[in-house]
């Protein structure tokens, strides 16, 4: 479970991204796409950071009052300062996303297991903070996305923390996991 939800946080600016008729096809190793047919969309994003060395889940983007049994049901609207372009590219180009958000909605969470599964999800911090992403899905299909996210979060247990989480990650096209640098630190003031 929480592979899926690394590669939901990497592929949350790639809509659409696992429909085949939007990947284009390989027209060989050296050839370069005609990018004048590339589609540039606007969108509100929003994603979930997990890491494999932290028990902690940050939701980032969602709009206010979005939770994570929101989140697990489904049910997510995005923050109106959460802003991104995805590059829908013709035959022989990348899918490509950048994201950006300023004073938008971030919720820390605890968890033991799988992130919905019911047990242990314990909300720790909330607030506002900012994130930049950037995500590459180049013809062989395989998945390449960077981020990083800034925050000084309120605790539920009182005080403030200091959010940072930052890091590359690496899916193949079949969907394993090349590599997930993810780092997430929760640090109290």
């Amino acid at each position: 479970m929480r592979q899926l939800f690394r590669c939901a946080a990497a592929v949350a600016l790639l809509v659409g991204c696992t429909d085949s008729t939007l990947v284009p096809t390989d027209q060989g190793p050296h050839a370069k796409p005609d990018m004048r047919g590339a589609q540039v969309i606007p969108a509100d994003v929003s994603f979930v950071a997990t890491s494999a060395t932290s028990p902690l889940a940050v939701l980032i983007g969602m709009d206010v009052g979005v939770t994570l049994a929101d989140f697990c049901a489904g049910n997510v609207t995005n923050s109106p300062n959460s802003h991104a372009l995805v590059v829908l590219p013709p035959p022989g180009g990348f899918l490509a996303g950048h994201g950006h958000g300023l004073d938008v909605p971030i919720l820390v969470y605890d968890y033991t297991g799988d992130l919905c599964d019911g047990v242990g999800e314990t909300l720790i911090a909330s607030g506002t903070g900012n994130f930049e992403i950037s995500n590459i899905v180049p013809i062989n299909g395989n998945f390449m996305g960077v981020g990083a996210v800034q925050a000084t979060l309120d605790l539920v247990s009182g005080g403030q923390a200091r959010l940072f989480a930052q890091g590359p990650t690496y899916i193949l096209a079949d969907g394993s996991l090349k590599f997930d640098k993810t780092r997430i630190t929760l640090t109290p003031l």
